[in-house]
C-alpha cells in the first residue's frame, strides 16, 4: 500500500470511527488537573463534538449531584481538569468540562501524566445518561442518585 493509499485509508477509519460517537458507552479513565491545564477544541468533527459536550456536561452535572462523591473528587470534577473517556470502541476522548469542550479525535494519553480515576467512576454510562455512584462503604449501588 503507497504512502497516499495509507493516509486516505486511516482518513476513512477516522471518519468511520467518528460517526458514531455520540451513542457509544464510554467510561472515565482518568484525568489531567493543573492550573494551567487547556484543551484545544475538536477541529475534524466540530459539531459532533459539540453535541458530545453537551451531553458528558449532562452526566457530569449528575455526578456532582451525587451524595457519594467525596470530597477530593468533587475538587477535581469543578477544578481546571481534563479528562480522559475511553469509548467501548476502544476509542479516546476528551472532555474539558471548564468549558464544556470535546474532542473526538487526537486526544492523548500520556500514562505518567495523568491521574487513574478510583474505581466507583470508572464505570460505563451512555453520554446524556446519568452517572450511577455507590456507597463503597457497603459497596452497593445507589439508585436513588
Amino acid at each position: 500500500m503507497g504512502k497516499g493509499c495509507r493516509v486516505q485509508y486511516v482518513l476513512f477509519l477516522t471518519i468511520f470511527n467518528c460517526m458514531n460517537d455520540i451513542n457509544v458507552k464510554m467510561r472515565i479513565i482518568g484525568y489531567y488537573m493543573s492550573d494551567d491545564q487547556f484543551m484545544r477544541t475538536e477541529a475534524v468533527f466540530p459539531e459532533k463534538a459539540e453535541k458530545l459536550a453537551e451531553l458528558l456536561r449532562t452526566t457530569f452535572d449528575t455526578i456532582l449531584e451525587n451524595r457519594y462523591v467525596d470530597d477530593e473528587m468533587r475538587a477535581v470534577f469543578i477544578g481546571n481538569t481534563v479528562f480522559i473517556l475511553k469509548g467501548e470502541n476502544g476509542k479516546l476522548y476528551g472532555y474539558y468540562p471548564k468549558y464544556n469542550v470535546a474532542r473526538l479525535t487526537n486526544v492523548r494519553y500520556v500514562k505518567p501524566d495523568v491521574t487513574p480515576m478510583p474505581n466507583s467512576y470508572k464505570r460505563w454510562f451512555y453520554p446524556g445518561e446519568r452517572f450511577h455512584l455507590y456507597n463503597t462503604q457497603i459497596n452497593k449501588e445507589d439508585d436513588e442518585d
